[in-house]
């Protein structure tokens, strides 16, 4: 009896690594992804009030694209394998183009 609570002890520990794992990969790409909409919402003010758009439009245009751009890569990522690693992440987030 005691052998199979190992057993499950075991199991369990690992099993929680997994989740706590997996919820950090989570934790970094929503924050990353908030990242990016600020980025690009920000680099992209001044351009839509010389064709007549509203700042707040144009900053959120931008960085709906942004996120859409990323959202795309890490979905392709998933798709190739059916898993996302942090290295898979840190190469669609390095991809991302943005304005200096």
């Amino acid at each position: 009896m005691q052998r199979c609570l190992l057993k499950l002890s075991y199991w369990a520990e690992l099993m929680s690594d997994k989740v706590l794992k997996g919820m950090s990969l989570y934790l970094n790409i929503c924050k990353r992804i908030v990242a990016v909409f600020v980025a690009q919402g920000l680099s992209i003010l001044g351009a839509g009030s010389l064709v007549g758009i509203d700042v707040y439009q144009s900053a959120l245009l931008a960085g709906i694209m942004g996120v859409a751009h990323v959202v795309e890569m890490l979905a392709r990522k998933f798709i190739d394998d059916g898993k996302i690693t942090l290295e898979e992440v840190n190469e669609v987030f390095n991809s991302v183009p943005t304005r200096k």
